[in-house]
């Protein structure tokens, strides 16, 4: 992935509850938010794009959004495609250095 700006706007307080769930030490993002959060990564977000041969299979292909500068969060989710829940969600956190 290459360096981005955010794309989309964030009222402060949910960038921090997006970090906190990525980060698990939080669970403020459930039920309701956390669908929506999923969803906006599936609209909004752009594809993962790896170099490395040990995560192709994982997350080449993967959708991330970009929510602050130079952190994305993508969500990886196997589940029923009619409803969102019951699923088992990974989610993954890219922070550039």
């Amino acid at each position: 992935m290459k360096p981005t700006q955010p794309k989309i706007r964030i009222k402060e307080r949910n960038m921090w509850a997006i970090k906190d769930f990525a980060l698990s030490r939080s669970g403020t993002l459930q039920g309701s938010k956390l669908e929506a959060l999923y969803r906006l990564i599936q609209k909004r977000g752009e594809p993962i794009t790896t170099q490395d041969d040990n995560l192709t299979d994982s997350l080449n292909g993967v959708k991330a959004l970009c929510f602050t500068e130079g952190e994305h969060i993508a969500m990886i989710r196997n589940g029923s495609p009619k409803k969102f829940y019951p699923c088992r969600l990974k989610t993954v956190l890219l922070t550039e250095l």
